[in-house]
Protein backbone atom coordinates (compact mmCIF):
# COMPACT_ATOMS: atom_id res chain seq x y z
CA UNK A 1 0.00 0.00 0.00
CA UNK A 2 1.31 3.44 -0.93
CA UNK A 3 1.85 5.75 2.02
CA UNK A 4 1.76 9.53 2.24
CA UNK A 5 3.37 11.93 4.70
CA UNK A 6 1.22 14.50 6.48
CA UNK A 7 1.66 17.80 8.21
CA UNK A 8 -0.53 18.11 11.33
CA UNK A 9 -1.14 21.85 11.57
CA UNK A 10 -2.57 23.74 14.47
CA UNK A 11 -4.72 26.66 13.24
CA UNK A 12 -4.77 29.59 15.70
CA UNK A 13 -1.30 31.02 16.28
CA UNK A 14 0.29 28.73 13.69
CA UNK A 15 -1.58 29.47 10.46
CA UNK A 16 -3.66 32.50 11.40
CA UNK A 17 -3.38 35.22 14.01
CA UNK A 18 -4.59 33.98 17.39
CA UNK A 19 -7.46 36.25 18.41
CA UNK A 20 -8.17 34.26 21.60
CA UNK A 21 -11.43 32.34 21.19
CA UNK A 22 -11.97 33.60 17.65
CA UNK A 23 -15.56 34.60 16.96
CA UNK A 24 -15.26 37.49 14.51
CA UNK A 25 -14.50 36.34 10.95
CA UNK A 26 -13.36 39.85 9.95
CA UNK A 27 -10.33 39.44 12.26
CA UNK A 28 -9.09 36.22 10.64
CA UNK A 29 -5.76 36.83 8.90
CA UNK A 30 -2.86 34.69 7.73
CA UNK A 31 0.36 34.88 9.65
CA UNK A 32 3.25 36.06 7.46
CA UNK A 33 4.50 33.47 4.97
CA UNK A 34 1.83 30.85 5.69
CA UNK A 35 0.33 30.55 2.18
CA UNK A 36 3.82 30.16 0.69
CA UNK A 37 4.66 27.51 3.30
CA UNK A 38 1.50 25.56 2.56
CA UNK A 39 2.28 25.66 -1.18
CA UNK A 40 5.76 24.27 -0.51
CA UNK A 41 4.37 21.45 1.64
CA UNK A 42 1.82 20.51 -1.02
CA UNK A 43 4.35 20.68 -3.85
CA UNK A 44 6.53 18.24 -1.90
CA UNK A 45 3.65 15.76 -1.45
CA UNK A 46 2.59 16.35 2.14
CA UNK A 47 -1.11 15.99 3.02
CA UNK A 48 -2.23 19.05 4.99
CA UNK A 49 -4.37 18.27 8.03
CA UNK A 50 -5.60 21.10 10.25
CA UNK A 51 -6.00 19.73 13.77
CA UNK A 52 -7.29 22.26 16.28
CA UNK A 53 -8.77 22.30 19.77
CA UNK A 54 -11.62 24.81 19.82
CA UNK A 55 -12.67 24.64 23.46
CA UNK A 56 -14.41 28.03 23.26
CA UNK A 57 -17.43 26.15 21.94
CA UNK A 58 -17.34 23.56 24.74
CA UNK A 59 -16.83 26.25 27.35
CA UNK A 60 -19.80 28.25 26.04
CA UNK A 61 -17.56 31.26 25.27
CA UNK A 62 -18.39 31.19 21.56
CA UNK A 63 -21.37 29.67 19.81
CA UNK A 64 -21.10 26.99 17.17
CA UNK A 65 -22.39 29.53 14.62
CA UNK A 66 -19.54 31.89 15.54
CA UNK A 67 -17.06 29.02 15.21
CA UNK A 68 -18.54 28.12 11.81
CA UNK A 69 -18.31 31.73 10.56
CA UNK A 70 -14.62 31.83 11.54
CA UNK A 71 -13.98 28.46 9.90
CA UNK A 72 -15.77 29.62 6.74
CA UNK A 73 -13.60 32.76 6.64
CA UNK A 74 -10.47 30.64 7.16
CA UNK A 75 -11.56 28.35 4.34
CA UNK A 76 -12.05 31.44 2.10
CA UNK A 77 -8.45 32.47 2.85
CA UNK A 78 -7.29 28.96 1.95
CA UNK A 79 -9.16 29.03 -1.36
CA UNK A 80 -8.01 32.54 -2.26
CA UNK A 81 -4.40 31.45 -1.67
CA UNK A 82 -4.96 28.50 -4.04
CA UNK A 83 -4.07 26.09 -1.27
CA UNK A 84 -5.90 22.86 -0.58
CA UNK A 85 -6.29 21.71 3.02
CA UNK A 86 -6.85 17.97 2.78
CA UNK A 87 -8.83 17.63 6.01
CA UNK A 88 -10.02 19.72 8.95
CA UNK A 89 -10.32 18.16 12.41
CA UNK A 90 -11.72 20.26 15.25
CA UNK A 91 -12.36 19.26 18.86
CA UNK A 92 -14.91 21.32 20.79
CA UNK A 93 -14.55 19.43 24.07
CA UNK A 94 -14.11 21.34 27.32
CA UNK A 95 -10.56 20.85 28.64
CA UNK A 96 -11.82 19.53 31.99
CA UNK A 97 -13.81 16.73 30.35
CA UNK A 98 -12.17 13.44 29.57
CA UNK A 99 -11.77 13.39 25.79
CA UNK A 100 -10.32 10.97 23.28
CA UNK A 101 -10.22 13.76 20.71
CA UNK A 102 -8.79 16.84 22.40
CA UNK A 103 -5.09 17.30 21.66
CA UNK A 104 -2.78 15.79 22.74
CA UNK A 105 -5.13 12.78 22.53
CA UNK A 106 -5.01 11.18 19.10
CA UNK A 107 -8.71 10.36 18.55
CA UNK A 108 -9.36 12.91 15.82
CA UNK A 109 -6.33 11.99 13.74
CA UNK A 110 -7.05 9.88 10.63
CA UNK A 111 -4.73 7.01 9.80
CA UNK A 112 -5.51 7.08 6.10
CA UNK A 113 -6.06 9.71 3.48
CA UNK A 114 -8.20 8.62 0.50
CA UNK A 115 -7.25 4.99 1.04
CA UNK A 116 -3.54 5.66 1.47
CA UNK A 117 -1.95 5.01 4.85
CA UNK A 118 -0.33 8.02 6.47
CA UNK A 119 3.35 7.42 7.10
CA UNK A 120 3.93 8.95 10.51
CA UNK A 121 7.70 8.40 10.27
CA UNK A 122 7.77 10.95 7.39
CA UNK A 123 5.17 13.27 8.91
CA UNK A 124 5.47 16.41 11.01
CA UNK A 125 3.35 18.15 13.66
CA UNK A 126 3.47 21.94 13.91
CA UNK A 127 1.97 24.23 16.52
CA UNK A 128 2.45 26.92 19.10
CA UNK A 129 1.39 25.02 22.24
CA UNK A 130 2.58 22.02 24.22
CA UNK A 131 -0.56 20.08 23.24
CA UNK A 132 0.47 20.36 19.56
CA UNK A 133 3.93 18.99 20.32
CA UNK A 134 2.59 16.24 22.57
CA UNK A 135 0.21 15.18 19.79
CA UNK A 136 3.14 14.69 17.44
CA UNK A 137 4.97 12.65 20.06
CA UNK A 138 1.85 10.55 20.75
CA UNK A 139 1.49 9.84 17.00
CA UNK A 140 5.08 8.59 16.82
CA UNK A 141 6.17 11.48 14.64
CA UNK A 142 9.97 11.75 14.87
CA UNK A 143 10.13 15.57 15.03
CA UNK A 144 7.47 18.10 15.99
CA UNK A 145 8.02 21.79 15.40
CA UNK A 146 7.13 24.62 17.73
CA UNK A 147 6.63 27.95 15.95
CA UNK A 148 7.35 31.12 17.89
CA UNK A 149 4.19 32.72 16.49
CA UNK A 150 0.98 32.81 18.54
CA UNK A 151 1.84 31.50 22.00
CA UNK A 152 4.98 29.74 20.77
CA UNK A 153 7.52 32.15 22.27
CA UNK A 154 5.97 31.54 25.69
CA UNK A 155 5.60 27.79 25.08
CA UNK A 156 9.28 27.48 24.18
CA UNK A 157 10.11 27.90 27.87
CA UNK A 158 7.80 24.99 28.78
CA UNK A 159 9.63 22.38 26.71
CA UNK A 160 11.16 19.93 29.14
CA UNK A 161 14.18 17.68 28.81
CA UNK A 162 11.98 14.71 27.85
CA UNK A 163 10.58 16.57 24.83
CA UNK A 164 13.82 18.23 23.67
CA UNK A 165 14.94 15.27 21.53
CA UNK A 166 11.68 15.27 19.54
CA UNK A 167 10.91 19.00 19.33
CA UNK A 168 12.57 21.67 17.23
CA UNK A 169 11.82 25.38 17.49
CA UNK A 170 11.53 27.67 14.48
CA UNK A 171 10.43 31.28 14.11
CA UNK A 172 7.49 30.59 11.76
CA UNK A 173 5.91 28.05 9.42
CA UNK A 174 7.72 29.24 6.30
CA UNK A 175 11.08 28.51 7.93
CA UNK A 176 9.94 24.93 8.53
CA UNK A 177 8.63 24.52 4.98
CA UNK A 178 11.85 25.79 3.42
CA UNK A 179 13.83 23.36 5.56
CA UNK A 180 11.66 20.31 4.92
CA UNK A 181 10.99 20.97 1.25
CA UNK A 182 14.50 21.93 0.14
Amino acid sequence: MKTVPAILLDRDGTLIEDTHYPRDPSKIRWLDGVPEALHLFQKTGYRLLVVSNQSGVGRGIISFDEFQAVHDRFHELVKSAAVSIDEYHYCFDHPKRKSLFRKPATGMIPHQWKGQAIDWTRSVAVGDRMSDLALGIAMGIPISFLVRTGLGAKTEHEIGPAERARVQVRSHLLEIAKELCA
